[in-house]
């Protein structure tokens, strides 16, 4: 009789460890250790290229994002819903946009050109201009000249 895999690996478990990481007890890993994982996945999150990847990634899939909204929300077998898919679609733009932009908020043009010069394309500048679109539609200026110092630091360094 064979043995599985699974039981395998169930035996060769050792069930303290793995009942101390559920529980919270932290005695089998040092609190240093986990400090330090904690601290370097904050300082990620923190890093400008990633804030700058993210603005890019939110303003480039919220096509996507709109379409699973109205999936979730709509039945759209029914025809009806054309004036609320609308809103619907608003308002995810709306929450799409404004998290895009919450990326920028912390990131200081002139302290990290840096940064943006290693994450300058033509992606980063496409995202800038879409992003400056939507917000002068809703004439939030604030946010527009924000972003348009960071498209003109990207199209400085594309050149």
């Amino acid at each position: 009789m064979a043995i599985s895999p699974l039981l395998l690996i169930f035996i060769s478990m050792d069930l303290d460890k793995f009942f101390s990481h559920l529980s919270g007890d932290s005695s089998s890993s040092t609190p240093s250790s986990q400090d330090e994982t904690i601290a370097s996945y904050t300082d990620f999150y923190k890093n400008p290229i990633f804030k700058l990847g993210m603005f890019k990634k939110l303003i480039f899939n919220h096509v996507d994002f709109n379409s699973k909204m109205l999936f979730l929300l709509l039945d759209t077998a029914s025809g009806e819903g054309d004036d609320e898919s609308e809103k619907i679609k608003d308002f995810s733009e709306l929450m799409i946009y404004n998290r895009a932009y919450a990326q920028l908020e912390d990131i200081n043009l002139e302290d990290n050109q840096n940064y943006i010069k290693q994450s300058s394309d033509k992606e980063l500048l496409t995202a800038c201009k879409l992003a400056i679109k939507f917000f002068e539609n809703r004439e939030e200026y604030e946010k527009c000249a924000k972003i348009k110092n960071l498209e003109d630091l990207v199209t400085f360094f594309i050149k």
